[in-house]
């Protein structure tokens, strides 16, 4: 028999000021925590424990824009909720949530998903998880769109504007966090292909130098060996 599913404690109540204060702090640690952490699965665990204090939640993903394959593909999923569902699985832009939140660039809000009749290919793989709500929000900066943020709760909930506006404000903070994280991945690609592409060129340069120096056919073949060696 499977274990049953339990739930983040249920946020306390508070006045709405109270409220409205810690989501402000909240929102304070999220930019504290983007600017300490360049790595996505480590930041997405740090902001799971800070948000809920304040937003009731069982898992958030980060689902990404793949721009070569033109898929969405699930990045991180950071859940307290044993499941199977593991990263990289890809899914096409069309009849999954969040490509249609990607290609609008609008939220999409799911207070029951046994009620939903929209993604009719996608709703019986969140029910089969037991999912049964669930909040999507498009990841943007002024450079590029790159893919959404979805916070998923395992019971039905209708989201208040306050709660929306909350998760909007949160997902455009980690937007910047996902764009910086991106581009340093891509220049440490870069970086490492000039610097092969820089080894490469000195060994070639070596061998030159070794072809035109040498006279001997074992002092050739040693100079050669010594200059490969570098590379291989």
């Amino acid at each position: 028999m499977a274990d049953p599913v339990v739930s983040p404690p249920e946020v306390a109540f508070t006045s709405p000021l109270e409220h409205s204060r810690r989501q402000l702090e909240a929102l304070l640690e999220v930019s504290e925590a983007i600017a300490q952490q360049r790595d996505l699965p480590a930041l997405f665990h740090d902001l799971a424990g800070r948000l809920h204090s304040v937003i009731e939640f069982d898992f958030l993903t980060l689902v990404l824009h793949d721009p070569v394959r033109n898929v969405m593909r699930l990045h991180i999923l950071e859940t307290r909720v044993p499941t199977e569902k593991a990263a990289g699985m890809e899914t096409p832009i069309e009849g999954h949530p969040s490509g249609w939140v990607w290609e609008t660039q609008q939220p999409l809000v799911i207070a029951d998903v046994a009620e939903e009749t929209r993604f009719p290919d996608f709703m019986p793989r969140l029910r089969e998880h037991n999912v049964r709500s669930l909040a999507i929000f498009p990841l943007t900066t002024a450079q590029r769109r790159l893919g959404s943020m979805g916070f998923g709760r395992m019971v039905p909930h209708r989201v208040t504007d306050t709660e929306r506006e909350f998760m909007q404000r949160v997902a455009s903070q980690v937007a910047v966090a996902v764009d910086n994280a991106l581009n340093f991945q891509n220049s440490q690609a870069y970086q490492t292909q000039l610097a092969r592409e820089r080894d490469r060129l000195q060994v070639l340069l070596d061998v030159n130098n070794v072809l035109v120096t040498s006279r001997e056919v074992s002092e050739l073949f040693r100079g050669i060996v010594g200059s490969l060696e570098r590379v291989i």
